[in-house]
């Protein structure tokens, strides 16, 4: 082991780019480091990225009250946190890309499941907080204009 610097020489610094395997010299020109899960350019990659930011928001708004709730809506929660572990997968991106597949069906997929965590989530909210419940019912109306997004474009 203490042969390996004499063999390896040190070489010049290299600053690693966000990138992936996928991506290629004309993604990185363009600035898009993960073409396959969030071109810019791709209207269903970001009512996608809209629709789990609404998910992601109202999970973690839900799990502050964790502690105050009930048996029941802590098993109401639980669920929601296992149905958007499970629905927010990078598949459904992927198979938004285009690149070159496509498959409206693992959008839908993953998009149900996320939508299933995001009604639980706002399930779970005991009912002595009113005001959390409000401001999650208007983050679920915006979360529902994305997801129509989705759905009327794969259409």
């Amino acid at each position: 082991m203490s042969e390996i610097v004499d063999k390896f020489p040190k070489g010049f610094t290299q600053i690693p780019r966000d990138s992936s395997w996928s991506t290629m010299p004309y993604d990185i020109a363009k600035d898009v480091p993960f073409p396959l899960w969030f071109d810019p350019n791709n209207e269903i990659h970001l009512e996608q990225h809209r629709f789990f930011m609404y998910a992601l928001t109202l999970i973690h708004l839900s799990g502050k009250y964790r502690e105050s709730m009930d048996d029941e809506k802590k098993k109401i929660f639980d669920n929601a946190r296992n149905l958007l572990d499970r629905g927010i997968h990078s598949c459904q991106q992927w198979w938004a890309s285009k690149r070159p597949w496509y498959s409206p069906d693992m959008i839908l997929r993953g998009l149900n499941e996320v939508l299933m965590a995001s009604v639980n989530a706002k399930r779970s909210i005991p009912e002595n907080n009113p005001d959390i419940r409000d401001a999650m019912e208007l983050i679920m109306k915006d979360m529902l204009k994305a997801q129509n997004k989705i759905v009327l474009s794969l259409m």
